[in-house]
């Protein structure tokens, strides 16, 4: 499963399905994103694994927690 990232920012940051990658902080920059984005936890899709075409950068463990409770938020997970 996959969630979709956008660098328009005008769709709805601060909703508790969306998570802000900001470029200036360090987990930012090892993002490998050119833009300021937003993880849209509420647009998954599912796809084969052969379509992946390569890694462009991690998130901390912190942010993927984070991602991990906007994925709840999204789901209707307590």
């Amino acid at each position: 499963m996959l969630a979709g990232i956008t660098s328009n920012l005008h769709r709805r940051v601060g909703d508790p399905t969306q998570y802000f990658i900001d470029l200036e902080t360090t987990d930012g920059q090892q993002s490998g994103l050119h833009f300021n984005s937003v993880v849209r936890c509420d647009k998954l899709i599912t796809s084969n694994q052969s379509r992946i075409q390569g890694i462009i950068g991690r998130l901390s463990e912190t942010s993927m927690a984070e991602i991990d409770a906007c994925l709840k938020a999204a789901l209707g997970i307590p």
